[in-house]
């Protein structure tokens, strides 16, 4: 869809340029219905279970997940945290923070660091080594489905207008943006304050709204906010 959007622009760019284009590519019926999904997120405690047992896996599929983990940790997008390096660490008033310029939106944040994300940055001294974000997509299932995040979970999804349901074990929907969601959405159920994870993770008040409309919590699950 985006590369259809795309084309459109040019076309219409070129419209205005002079140049004789086809009267349909510049209207509004040239468009691309954009795929809608419903994305998952994990609760803290289901993270914390697989945090747990990384020590299950091979060294090279451990340095894969570690990746996801500085995502879900952050709450940065995968083209952010995947280019993570010693400069990006910063000592404010005693406390430890990432600092970064985040590429879609080109703001600057400063992210706290959990104290899960220290053992990692500890065990590499620094951030782990880059990975192929598609290879982190495999190795994150694999170990979600070590740590038993197997509730039966649907997704829907809107493909050409076509509403489509799909069935499966939780840890078969999680990929490098279940991360990212994961600590929008924990963040929340935690009460941080919105300024605060709208500065972390670059994003507007309407799409943080979003956000917090989808997660429903059981009592229990409520009770574990204060984890975060």
């Amino acid at each position: 869809a985006k590369h259809v959007q795309r084309i459109g622009h040019l076309l219409l760019d070129a419209s205005l340029e002079g140049f004789d284009v086809n009267a349909f590519a510049v209207s509004k019926r040239f468009s691309h219905e954009w795929e809608k999904t419903d994305e998952i997120d994990l609760f803290v405690d289901e993270i914390e279970r697989m945090f747990q047992c990384r020590g299950a896996l091979p060294l090279n599929q451990r340095i894969s997940v570690d990746n996801w983990f500085v995502g879900g940790y952050t709450g940065q997008r995968v083209s952010d945290y995947s280019s993570f390096d010693q400069t990006n660490l910063r000592l404010v008033d005693g406390r430890h923070f990432i600092h970064v310029q985040q590429e879609k939106t080109d703001v600057f944040a400063d992210v706290p660091i959990h104290k899960r994300l220290t053992e990692i940055i500890n065990t590499y001294n620094g951030f782990p080594p880059r990975v192929a974000e598609a290879t982190i997509n495999t190795h994150i299932k694999m170990l979600a489905e070590i740590a038993g995040i197997n509730t039966p979970t649907k997704r829907r999804r809107t493909v050409g207008g076509e509403k489509t349901v799909e069935a499966a074990p939780k840890y078969s929907f999680i990929s490098t943006h279940t991360a990212r969601r994961s600590w929008i959405t924990n963040a929340l159920a935690a009460n941080v304050p919105h300024w605060i994870i709208m500065q972390c993770c670059g994003i507007s008040l309407s799409a943080l709204r979003v956000y917090d409309k989808t997660r429903k919590r059981s009592p229990t699950q409520e009770a574990q906010k204060s984890e975060f």
